[in-house]
């Protein structure tokens, strides 16, 4: 992770620093990627596998079609959704190979891993109100870019705010 910080001053109460805009950059592995598909699969799929590509990606799996397992493939182009989210916008799913899927079955699949998607990365639920700005798909990764407006305590006055909150 790189994070950059501009516009950093001390306010007016004694140790307090407020950043005006903080942008930082994750990469996300293709491994860890998958270690994540493989630990919180959508519901009815079951053995994925996804690969990072120029600009999209390829995840390999089987869904479940009246409990029986149907190999597909789906490319997708990943993208931010309102700045809290990450989604695929689905360009196509086969299944058993070379049979493509008509549009609504193959959007039916993408939702499924969508959810799982907007579930794991929505940054609304971090304690630092971050922006997600920008996506990046290369070979082996994803770069996410977020900035975020932040305000600082020192820990002398962190601890003193939770005690009054407490009492």
């Amino acid at each position: 992770m790189r994070i950059n910080v501009n516009g950093a001053r001390l306010t007016g109460q004694p140790g307090q620093i407020r950043i005006a805009e903080a942008t930082a950059t994750l990469t996300v592995t293709e491994k860890s990627l998958n270690a994540l598909l493989q630990a919180n699969p959508p519901e009815g799929t079951r053995d994925l596998s996804l690969a990072t590509l120029t600009g999209r990606v390829r995840i390999e799996g089987k869904v479940l079609w009246n409990r029986i397992p149907v190999p597909f493939s789906l490319m997708a182009s990943p993208e931010v959704e309102g700045g809290a989210r990450l989604r695929l916008n689905v360009q196509q799913v086969q299944v058993l190979g070379p049979i493509a899927l008509p549009g609504f079955v193959a959007q039916g699949i993408g939702n499924r891993i969508n959810d799982t998607l907007a579930e794991k990365f929505d940054v609304t639920r971090f304690p630092v109100p971050l922006r997600l700005t920008g996506l990046t798909v290369e070979p082996g990764r994803i770069l996410l870019s977020a900035t975020a407006s932040i305000e600082i305590a020192t820990i002398g006055q962190a601890s003193e705010a939770i005690e009054k909150s407490a009492s």
